[in-house]
């Protein structure tokens, strides 16, 4: 795992680029279509990344998050059925 980590950290970035590039090469609108992907993951992961920091940091601070979801409230028992 010591030498596996930066290897894929070096490597995933140059393969995906070398991808798109050879979809260019076949296709225009597949390099497209492709870098459009790679924009949506990488936006999501950004905002997941920025949500988990925000949560942590009002964690440490004890405020509570406006984006929080509400404390669960359990349904009332259902009467039973004869």
């Amino acid at each position: 795992m010591r030498i596996a980590k930066p290897m894929l950290l070096v490597t995933t970035p140059i393969g995906v680029g070398w991808g798109i590039l050879e979809a260019a090469r076949f296709h225009w609108w597949l390099a497209v279509l492709m870098t459009l992907l790679v924009a949506v993951i990488a936006a999501f992961f950004w905002m997941t990344v920025a949500r988990v920091r925000r949560d942590a940091a009002n964690d440490l601070s004890g405020k509570v998050s406006p984006h929080a979801a509400p404390p669960a409230v359990s349904p009332p028992p259902r009467p039973p059925r004869h």
